[in-house]
């Protein structure tokens, strides 16, 4: 099936009584959190969320465009004939054009299928695109992982699925595992491959530098600031809240026995914040936290339990030279491929 370079916008948001239930159950935890799925939505603005992205992952970034930059060439030729490629997430563009340029060099043409939750985010990338790239034939999915059960009427031919920027990191090592098995694996077919960037464990001093924990004045810091007070925002206009955004301010570091970077929003004042729509009023003490953000990192042991965990088969990785972050072909096990894992 070949669809015209349009933005289709499906039905498969995320829901406002979810956003509701998330923000409410959240805040009336014990330790108070705001999920960073329903973040990036209310965010509302893509220009600030691919600063945040590109700020905060900075070593990502550059490690995974070297590392497809090198190898997409490569990967490609692994593939079978008329492979689609499928993105969960429209970041990481840069990225994601090494592996569409790879396809369009080997195969002439290609179908590319990125899928996001936030819809703005997700048409900018696709204008981009049909703009670029004449022989790429694109269907958006506005959705998250669920987008992949509607690629699934749409895409016949083997398929490439593109996780990157290790957003696999949002979610603990258990969720990760089940997230790939139930939402992922199970709409894929055998011979079908998922390519997962995952950011590996490295040095206290390296993960505070790169979070903004240390320095007052990184960028990193500030931007990670103005997304958060951004979304508290937009929580103020969704759910008739006065959350006062100036009252909070950012603080992080890493958990070694969860095996993960904590990003919190910081309450610099005693405070009460009345969310009309629920009929619910928060109190913050001086120095009381929200978790606005998890990410964890990964061991070569982690990675072969998660891959272990998933029911697939890890055909090959690359790791760059400063053992920062890697890649990893994952196949759908049934395959005809007999490369091995390096």
């Amino acid at each position: 099936m070949t669809f015209p370079h349009h933005f289709v916008s499906l039905d498969v948001r995320i829901h406002a009584d979810h956003f509701t239930r998330a923000i409410c159950q959240g805040l009336l935890a014990e330790e108070k959190s705001l999920p960073i799925k329903y973040l990036y939505e209310a965010s509302g603005d893509a220009r600030l969320f691919e600063r945040l992205t590109q700020s905060q992952r900075c070593y990502m970034a550059q490690a995974e465009d070297t590392l497809l930059t090198r190898f997409a060439p490569r990967i490609v030729q692994q593939l079978k004939d008329n492979t689609a490629l499928v993105k969960l997430g429209s970041r990481s563009n840069k990225q994601t054009r090494r592996a569409i340029e790879a396809l369009l060099h080997q195969q002439g043409n290609t179908q590319f299928a990125p899928i996001d939750i936030a819809g703005d985010f997700l048409s900018h990338s696709i204008q981009r695109l049909q703009r670029d790239y004449p022989d790429l034939s694109l269907l958006g999915v506005i959705a998250d992982t669920a987008g992949l059960n509607v690629l699934d009427q749409a895409l016949a031919q083997p398929r490439l699925l593109l996780w990157l920027g290790s957003d696999i990191s949002h979610v603990g090592y258990a969720e990760a595992a089940r997230l790939l098995r139930e939402n992922m694996v199970a709409e894929l077919k055998p011979g079908d491959r998922l390519l997962l960037g995952i950011d590996l464990k490295k040095p206290l001093e390296m993960l505070h530098a790169n979070y903004g924990c240390t320095d007052q004045d990184s960028a990193v810091r500030k931007v990670s600031l103005a997304f958060a007070h951004h979304a508290l925002r937009r929580i103020n206009s969704e759910l008739d809240a006065d959350f006062a955004p100036e009252n909070f301010g950012y603080y992080c570091h890493y958990n070694p026995v969860r095996g993960c970077m904590q990003i919190y929003l910081r309450s610099v004042c005693p405070q009460q914040v009345y969310i009309a729509s629920l009929g619910l009023r928060v109190g913050f003490a001086t120095d009381e936290y929200i978790l606005i953000h998890e990410s964890y990192k990964y061991s070569q042991k982690d990675i072969r339990t998660l891959v272990d965990a998933t029911g697939l088969k890890l055909e090959q990785q690359w790791v760059d030279e400063d053992a920062l972050y890697s890649l990893n072909l994952l196949v759908v096990e049934g395959s005809e491929s007999s490369n091995q894992a390096s």
